[in-house]
């Protein structure tokens, strides 16, 4: 350039060419104590240019995620665990690298010629006068401010490159405050850059000086005596730069944060759109904003980052996403929800949790301890850390919402815990499922240590038609308890059952307990297995408390089960003696025997027992026949006389009979199981949930009938309201019947008859009145003022318990006579304008017509003042 501004002047004016901004750049860099020169050389037209969209943009942040690998340790362990031998084949291994090294080499090979071409296209066009461009920049040198390597500094960016960077081609010479050095070395060798030069400014072989010497802090005072400066600088005939005639450089607070011309900088990269805006200038507060795009023309954008300083909701960056057409926000600490990032996608609600997005939280300060928020449109997530009841997670799952219920329902709800270590495994809650539609509860535990399956789980359920409340799952014993309220018709409590069982056949493993008490059988408890059926009872009028089947297994001539012995056992019976009271009733259905055990009498450590052998029903025809060889008995008392023969006949007849019916009812209970199983299995796979009566929202036919009502006591209310009371109704139908309408008139004659009773009775009632509550006021003022008198003629005699007593009926009365005087003044003072509102009623009434025009013209009286005494 012809002519150059002062650095005070580019500062003022915020624009300079390369060599007014280096001599800015320079003069900052010395005043901080560096060693830096402006250099005056040749560079690139791009450089010169201040061209950049060939350029890749160094403010691009770095997503990257950096891991830390942790340390090696310092000392090697003592004792290591000796590797297990690699038994894997080398040359298999050999061929597989050789197959892998030849399939990434096609890769780079097509990689490094897809590179090739984009060079090729992105090369800059021939230059005229490459080689031949003058431009400026800086120098900076050792060793000064920790500077260990030579480098540049590019005035017009601020960035430092080496000294073999390729936008640099020549250096003609050097200078700053101090002094000027010309180049006289020649030229690197193509392909060295200037990074081959030497850069020692001392060497005058290299440098040639402007000013003869060095600067002071570069010379060499070799046998000078050094305590006089001035002596010492004669002495080697050094010459000094004179001082600076340029302002001092100041930048105020305010200039720097107006450092942009208007406020506002563009710069074009390679694809990226650079944006810096200075502070407080934009009402957004952004400071800066990097957008990429995917073509050279900036027309299709990929990646937004924005930055922004002193805002009030404490954002710091924003990153957004155009192809996953996705959000990210920063924030910094000191918000009052602590909202550290929030992630959410374009397309999102901007004021709904129904759409994707993902806010992650300061937990420390934090009362609830909420780390994270990941919300979807039917998934509500919520992450906590360190919670002292050991919540981890809730994850909320929806159902979409339809025509009749648009909005979005809770179908399931899951929290999860963290391991408490002072209880047991098998105590501690992993997981609750909250099933809300399926009105069940699941509740899985922690795994126990080494074990590979946790240890049990609940299910809790609402409204369901089979009444069940709760299921309890058992993966390690693989056992199902199910819990039932009140209201089957089968009074079913309890079922346990095995996850092997059979699920409609008594034949497996399973246990069902009963509400007996409103049981016709009083049955109490079931207990099946595969070879036995155990029915228990309550409170029967038999005494029958328990009856155990027990089965053999089945054949391939008769797979079916079949019935081998039958014990019932019965419950004492004090009214009769215990030698004739049966404790048990054993039946061998295949040795084809009956065994009676009688109940233990008072003082005996044996029973009495009686054996029978039953007869072949097939060979007598039907009857019972009593052979006395095939009965057999113990007697536990030995003086008490032998039964009877036809005692015991009579008993073989009654328990072949009960044997009987025994059996029958034994199938038919395993019939009524088998049904209770087969409905029980249609309950589990199709569920149903029972409305309750007072449910307004789910109860359609409850609901038409409230809404009826409603609607009926309204108009009746409506009906009320329309109708309007009439004063004289009473008078007209005791004159003319309860059938006179309103339409009919009156004559003068009536009408003055009916009005004069209905205004008469109005002041009797209102005198009645009156006299009621004056008489009521006098009688208890008298009282009162009795009690007065009394107490002040013996009040110095009054024992404190009478003198209490007074004073409590004293206060009563007072308050009675302040009551009533209120009352009586306020009947004196509304009967009046109550009076006058009646007349007025009357001399506007439809049937008074005629009498009111007579009144008109003064022939009655009206009457229109009230005689209140």
């Amino acid at each position: 350039p012809e002519r150059l501004i002062s650095p005070y002047t580019a500062l003022v004016r915020r624009s300079a060419n390369p060599f007014e901004m280096a001599h800015v750049l320079v003069s900052w860099l010395i005043g901080a104590g560096y060693d830096a020169y402006v250099v005056v050389g040749c560079a690139k037209r791009d450089v010169c240019m201040a061209i950049r969209y060939r350029t890749i943009c160094p403010e691009i942040p770095d997503e990257n995620e950096k891991v830390e690998e942790p340390p090696p340790p310092e000392e090697e362990p003592r004792y290591k665990l000796v590797p297990l031998p690699d038994l894997t084949s080398k040359y298999v291994q050999d061929m597989e690298n050789k197959e892998a090294d030849k399939v990434q080499g096609e890769i780079d090979k097509v990689e490094s010629e897809r590179r090739r071409k984009i060079a090729e296209l992105e090369k800059p066009p021939p230059d005229e006068m490459d080689g031949w461009r003058t431009h400026a920049w800086i120098l900076v040198l050792p060793p000064f401010m920790g500077v260990e390597e030579p480098f540049f500094i590019e005035p017009s960016e601020g960035n430092g490159y080496p000294l073999d960077a390729e936008q640099y081609q020549h250096i003609e010479s050097v200078y700053n405050n101090e002094n000027y050095y010309v180049n006289v070395q020649k030229e690197p060798e193509e392909g060295q850059g200037l990074g081959a030069l030497s850069y020692d400014l001392s060497d005058i072989t290299c440098w040639e000086h402007l000013l003869a010497g060095e600067p002071f802090y570069r010379r060499q005072m070799v046998g000078i005596d050094t305590s006089d400066k001035r002596t010492a600088t004669d002495t080697e005939k050094h010459l000094d730069m004179p001082c600076s005639w340029v302002e001092k450089l100041d930048i105020s607070g305010d200039e720097y944060e107006q450092r942009y011309p208007g406020s506002h900088k563009v710069i074009h990269y390679k694809k990226v759109l650079l944006e810096k805006f200075s502070p407080y200038s934009q009402k957004d507060g952004i400071v800066k904003r990097v957008k990429i795009f995917d073509d050279y023309a900036l027309s299709v954008p990929l990646i937004t980052y924005e930055w922004y300083k002193q805002r009030g909701d404490k954002m710091l960056t924003v990153k957004i996403d155009h192809i996953k057409r996705e959000i990210k926000e920063i924030f910094g600490i000191g918000r009052r929800d602590h909202l550290l990032k929030h992630v959410y996608s374009m397309d999102a609600p901007p004021t709904s949790v129904e759409g994707d997005r993902v806010m992650e939280f300061n937990y420390y300060p934090r009362i609830d301890h909420l780390t994270k928020l990941v919300c979807t449109p039917l998934i509500f997530e919520e992450h906590y850390t360190d919670r002292d009841d050991r919540l981890e997670s809730r994850i909320i799952v929806y159902t979409e919402g339809t025509k009749s219920e648009p909005k979005r329902q809770v179908k399931d709800i899951t929290e999860t815990y963290s391991r408490n270590h002072d209880i047991p495994a098998k105590k501690d809650i992993w997981k609750k499922i909250f099933h809300i539609q399926d009105n069940t509860i699941e509740l899985l535990y922690q795994y126990a240590y080494n074990f590979v399956t946790n240890d049990n789980r609940y299910e809790w359920y609402k409204q369901r038609g089979d009444k069940m409340l709760t299921v309890k799952i058992d993966h390690i014993k693989r056992e199902i308890k199910e819990i039932f309220g009140i209201g089957r018709r089968d009074h079913l409590l309890k079922h346990v059952y095995s996850m092997d069982a059979p699920p409609t056949s008594v034949e497996g493993d399973r246990v069902m307990e009963f509400n007996y008490y409103p049981r016709i059988d009083h049955l109490t408890k079931l207990v099946c297995t595969p070879l036995i059926f155990e029915e228990h009872y309550t409170d029967r009028d038999d005494r029958l408390e328990s009856r155990i089947i027990v089965y053999t297994e089945g054949t391939k001539s008769e797979p079916k089960r079949q019935v081998k012995d039958i014990t019932e056992t019965y419950s004492r019976n004090h009214d009769i003696p215990a030698k004739k009271d049966i404790w048990k009733k054993i039946f061998h259905i295949q040795d084809n025997t009956i065994e009676l055990l009688y109940q233990y009498a008072y003082n005996f450590v044996t029973n009495d027992n009686r054996f029978f052998i039953k007869p072949n029903l097939a060979e007598t025809g039907g009857k019972i026949l009593f052979y006395p060889d095939k009965t057999s008995g113990y007697i536990a008392d030995p003086t008490a006389q032998r039964p009877r023969n036809l005692d015991v006949y009579y008993a073989l007849c009654e328990n072949i009979d009960w044997e009987y019916q025994t059996t029958k009812h034994i199938r038919d209970r395993e019939t009524d199981v088998n049904s209770y199983l087969r409905q029980r299995h249609r309950e589990l796979r199709e569920p149903s949930l029972y409305v309750a009566l007072y449910d307004t929202e789910r109860n359609e036919a409850a609901k038409k009938g409230w809404t009826e009502r409603e609607i009926q006591r309204a108009e009746v209310t409506e009906r009320e309201k329309e109708a309007e009371i009439d004063p004289l109704a009473p008078y007209l139908a005791r004159m003319f019947g309860s059938g006179h309408g309103t339409g009919a008139q009156v004559s003068v004659k009536e009408a003055t008859l009916v009005r004069e009773q209905c205004i008469n009775d109005f002041k009797a009632k209102q005198l009645a009145r009156q006299n009621l509550v004056q008489e009521r006021f006098d009688k208890y003022n008298a009282e009162y003022k009795a009690k007065r008198l009394w107490y002040l003629a013996n009040q110095f005699i009054l024992t404190p318990e009478k003198e209490s007593a007074y004073f409590a009926a004293s206060a009563e009365l007072s308050f009675k006579v302040h009551a009533l005087e209120v009352r009586l003044t306020r009947h004196r003072d509304l009967s009046g304008p109550r009076f006058r509102i009646l007349i007025d009623y009357l001399d506007k009434h439809p049937l008074l017509k005629e009498y009111n025009k007579a009144a008109c013209h003064g022939k009655v009286d009206r009457g229109r003042v009230f005689p209140f005494p």
